[in-house]
C-alpha cells in the first residue's frame, strides 16, 4: 500500500518535492484546496458524518485521505490559530495573541511574508473565500491611523482572488458583507443570501476560472463560518453563563428540517466536582436541565449548519471532475480550533483540554489513495503552511516552527513528533470576537475570559512522560494542572498536587520552559528530540 502511495504521490502530484529549488512543471503539481471550518472538534465532525449530513465530504475527501487522529491546534482561539495557519509559527513567534487589538486581531498580524506569498513565488494562482482574521474590516488593518472603508476593502498580500467576510458581519449567516476584490457586496435575508451558499458561489467560480484560464496550478482557502455560533448585534445575549447555551447558528433553509440527535454527555460533560480545577473553571455553574435542553438545540444547529459546507465541497468536486482535475487535487479538511459543549461545564474553546485543542485533519489525495489511511503521528496547525508549500514544490519565505507532514503522508507509521506546546494569552476585554465587547458576568469576570497559560502535551511514545499534559498558569495563585491521559483521558482528576507525579512534572516543566521561547528553527528539534530530559 505504502509503495503504491509513494509512487503515485511522486508521479502524479509532485516532482522531487523535498529537493526542488524551482517550481516543477504545472502539469505535475497538484491543485490544493483547504477547507477550514470554524470551532469544530473531532467528535462533532464524527457526529455529522454518522448522521449522514456530509456525504460529499465523506465520499470525496475522507475516503481518499490520510486521517491524522492525533491532530491539534497550538492555540485554541480563532485569530491566533488562523495566523499560525498562514505562517507556520507558534503564537509567541507570530505575535497575534488574541482576537482583538492591540496584541490581537488582523491589525496585529504581519501579512507581508505568508503562505500565499510563498505559493505565488512557487507559481500558484491563489484564492481566498470566507472568514479571515478577527476584526478584518473593523480594525485599522492597513495601519493608516483610522478605521474606514480602506480597511474593509483591504486585500492582504499574496492573494490573486480575494473574497473576505467583513467584520462584525462575519458572524451572521444573513445580513453580512463580503469584500470581493476591493468591492463590497452586502446581502440581506433572502434564501440564496445564506452565507455559506454565497461562499460556495465564489469558491466554485474561482475553481472554474482557474481551470479554464490559468496555466498555473491553484491554491484555494475556503473558510466558512460554520459551525461557529452566530452573533447578532442587539439580539444575541451573552451576559451570563446561562445565556451561552441559548446561542445557535441558523442552518440553510433546506436543512432546518433535518433530524435532531442527542447531545453527547459522556466523559467530562457537566463535570460534577471541579474543586481540583483552576478558579475560572470552578466559577462556572453546573448546567441545569434547561441549560442542557438549550445546549442540545445548539448542538443540532451546529451539525445542520455544516450541511451547506458539504454542498460547497460537492460542487467543487463536480467542477473539478468535469474538467478532469479531481484526481490531481489535494483537499485538506481541518478546523481552526476544537470546541467544548459542556465538557468541564465549558462552552467554547481556549481551555487546555482535549476537546478544545484536538481538531480534525484529513489530507485527501484521490490519485494516490482509494481508501482512508489513519496515522497516529501528532500533527499541529503549525504544520499546515510548511506542508502546503512542500506539496506545491516551493519553499517557505521565512523560518517556520511547524514541520512538513509529507514524510507522514508517504509513511503513516513513521515515528514522529514527541511533544508540543499549547499557548493561550488572556485578553479579558476582547470577548468572543474582535470589535465585540461583551458585558461582564461580574465586575471582573467575562464569560469568555480565560487566564494566560502555557501547556505541554506529549505523544504516546514520548520517553519517560508518555501521553501526558502539564498546564502552567501565568498567575501563580492558580492551580497548575497535570493529567496522565492514558489513565485519565477525560482530564477529570488534576494530579498536579500529588507528590507521586513530581518527577513527571519536573520533566515536563523542563521541556515546557524551552518550548515557550523556541523559534528560528529550534522548535522542531525540541518537539522531536528523543532524549528523555530537556537540555
Amino acid at each position: 500500500m505504502i509503495q503504491i502511495f509513494l509512487c503515485l504521490l511522486y508521479m502524479l502530484m509532485t516532482a522531487t518535492l523535498l529537493e526542488a529549488k524551482q517550481p516543477a512543471p504545472s502539469s505535475k503539481r497538484p491543485d490544493i484546496i483547504v477547507v477550514m471550518l470554524d470551532d469544530l472538534d473531532a467528535g462533532t465532525l464524527d457526529a455529522a458524518l454518522q448522521m449522514g449530513f456530509l456525504p460529499n465530504i465523506q465520499t470525496y475527501v475522507i475516503n481518499h485521505s490520510v486521517q491524522f487522529e492525533q491532530s491539534f491546534t497550538s492555540n485554541s482561539l480563532c485569530c491566533p490559530s488562523r495566523s499560525t495557519f498562514l505562517t507556520g509559527l507558534y503564537t509567541h513567534n507570530h505575535g497575534v495573541k488574541s482576537n482583538s487589538p492591540p496584541e490581537g486581531s488582523a491589525m496585529a498580524f504581519h501579512d507581508q511574508n505568508t503562505l500565499p506569498v510563498w505559493l505565488q513565488a512557487a507559481g500558484y494562482h491563489t484564492g481566498y473565500v470566507g472568514k479571515y482574521l478577527n476584526g478584518y474590516g473593523s480594525v485599522d488593518i492597513n495601519h493608516d491611523g483610522v478605521e474606514d472603508i480602506n480597511d474593509q476593502t483591504y486585500i492582504p498580500p499574496g492573494w490573486n482572488d480575494w473574497h473576505g467576510l467583513v467584520d462584525p458581519s462575519t458572524y451572521r449567516v444573513y445580513n453580512y458583507t463580503i469584500n470581493d476584490n476591493g468591492t463590497l457586496h452586502t446581502y440581506g435575508t433572502a434564501a440564496n443570501a445564506y452565507q455559506t451558499t454565497q461562499l460556495q458561489v465564489r469558491a466554485n467560480t474561482f475553481v472554474t476560472d482557474s481551470l479554464a484560464n490559468s496555466a498555473e496550478p491553484f491554491f484555494l482557502a475556503v473558510m466558512p463560518l460554520a459551525p461557529h455560533l452566530e452573533y447578532i448585534p442587539g439580539v444575541t445575549q451573552m451576559n451570563t453563563f446561562q445565556d451561552l447555551w441559548k446561542l445557535t447558528i441558523r442552518p440553510a433553509p433546506a436543512d432546518t428540517g433535518k433530524p435532531d440527535t442527542v447531545l453527547p454527555q459522556g466523559g467530562s460533560f457537566n463535570e460534577a466536582d471541579v474543586s481540583d480545577k483552576p478558579t475560572w473553571i470552578q466559577q462556572r455553574p453546573l448546567m441545569t436541565d434547561v441549560d442542557i435542553t438549550n445546549a442540545t438545540q445548539q448542538y443540532n444547529s451546529r451539525l445542520k449548519a455544516m450541511i451547506a459546507v458539504d454542498r460547497l465541497v460537492g460542487q467543487l468536486v463536480n467542477t473539478l471532475a468535469s474538467a478532469g482535475a479531481y484526481q490531481r487535487t489535494i483537499f485538506i479538511l481541518t478546523a481552526d480550533n476544537g470546541f467544548l459543549e459542556g465538557q468541564h461545564r465549558v462552552l467554547g474553546k481556549i481551555v487546555p483540554y482535549e476537546d478544545s485543542v484536538r481538531v480534525p485533519l484529513y489530507i485527501s489525495m484521490p490519485a494516490a489513495l482509494s481508501s482512508r489511511v489513519a496515522t497516529q503521528a501528532i500533527a499541529l496547525n503549525n504544520d499546515l503552511a510548511p506542508t502546503i508549500i512542500d506539496l506545491a514544490g516551493g519553499q517557505p519565505g521565512a523560518p517556520v516552527d511547524g514541520t512538513s507532514l509529507l514524510p507522514v503522508l508517504k509513511n503513516p507509521n513513521l515515528p514522529w513528533r514527541l511533544r508540543f506546546l499549547v499557548e493561550h494569552y488572556d485578553d479579558t476585554a476582547s470577548a468572543a470576537h474582535a470589535s465585540i465587547r461583551l458585558p461582564d458576568v461580574d465586575a471582573t469576570e467575562n464569560v469568555f475570559a480565560f487566564p494566560t497559560y502555557s501547556a505541554i502535551r506529549t505523544a504516546a511514545n514520548a520517553p519517560l512522560v508518555p501521553q501526558m499534559i502539564f498546564v502552567q498558569h501565568q498567575d501563580p495563585q492558580l492551580q497548575q494542572e497535570f493529567y496522565d491521559l492514558s489513565l485519565d483521558p477525560w482530564q477529570m482528576d488534576n494530579g498536579a498536587a500529588d507528590p507521586a507525579n513530581a518527577g513527571n512534572i519536573q520533566t515536563l516543566q523542563g521541556w515546557l520552559n524551552q518550548l515557550m521561547v523556541c523559534g528560528a528553527g529550534t522548535c522542531q528539534q525540541l518537539e522531536f528530540d528523543s532524549g528523555g530530559t530537556a537540555h
